[in-house]
């Protein structure tokens, strides 16, 4: 779900909890987070004691989306 205020958001995440989740049993949590609109990308890592930093990025990942019944989807990714 995407919520213009806090009360769709009250609204949204009582439908979440009081359903069955993927695994056939009852939901009993529900994350909100904050929607902040633009690209979103995903930066995959591994612990590397090699590399200066610690850290080693091994692929990024462009995702392109479409806001449908109120959910944004992904249709499909792009490796960078």
């Amino acid at each position: 779900f995407i919520c213009d205020n806090e009360e769709d958001a009250v609204q949204a995440s009582s439908k979440i909890v009081r359903s069955i989740g993927p695994d056939g049993r009852k939901t009993q949590y529900a994350l909100l987070e904050e929607f902040i609109g633009g690209e979103e990308f995903a930066v995959n890592l591994i612990a590397s004691p090699t590399t200066p930093r610690g850290v080693q990025v091994t692929d990024i990942w462009m995702y392109h989306k479409i806001q449908t019944d109120g959910a944004m989807v992904n249709t499909y990714q792009e490796m960078l």
